[in-house]
């Protein structure tokens, strides 16, 4: 028997490699999908639940830093 020689004759050639690349992809865990899936959801119950409270929360942050530059950009101009 040759040192590379497959002690079993079913699994030589492409079926050893595929049972190889099942056994890797079980072993590697995939967290790209998972965490798409758990964005949507969280995106999905904010947007029913709680009327997209946090969106509504980050907007409005937005607009009081917009009042806050405008009234200090009022202040600066009106000194000179």
């Amino acid at each position: 028997m040759e040192r590379r020689q497959a002690i079993d004759p079913n699994y030589t050639g492409p079926e050893r490699r595929q049972g190889e690349r099942r056994r890797y992809r079980a072993r590697s865990r995939n967290i790209v999908a998972p965490t798409i899936a758990a964005v949507l959801a969280f995106a999905m119950v904010d947007a029913t639940i709680w009327n997209s409270y946090y969106w509504r929360a980050a907007v409005n942050r937005l607009n009081d830093d917009a009042a806050t530059t405008r009234a200090w950009g009022a202040n600066i101009w009106h000194l000179g």
